[in-house]
């Protein structure tokens, strides 16, 4: 298991993350492995209070199926594709 970070977007109520997150796999697991992306929002004592989540890869459905698909047959190529979030 991995975490990764974006940049923190301050004073924003409708923030855009539009960064790359590389991420080295082992071949044999990729077809079992899921990632989640957690939305988080910091309050102001410094906690993040999760607002939603993304799944991507062979657990999802929708979208998030159809990107990891993607990322799957253009090994080692970014690959973009916007995520409504759902809510916790």
């Amino acid at each position: 298991m991995s975490k990764k970070r974006t940049a923190v977007k301050r004073d924003d109520p409708n923030p855009v993350f539009n960064e790359a997150m590389i991420f080295s796999v082992p071949a044999i697991v990729l077809q079992d492995l899921s990632l989640r992306v957690t939305v988080a929002e910091s309050s102001s004592d410094g906690r993040g209070d999760n607002v939603g989540h993304v799944i991507i890869g062979p657990s999802a459905s929708g979208m998030g199926t159809t990107h990891w698909n993607q990322m799957l047959a253009t090994l080692r190529r970014p690959v973009s594709m916007w995520h409504p979030v759902r809510r916790n």
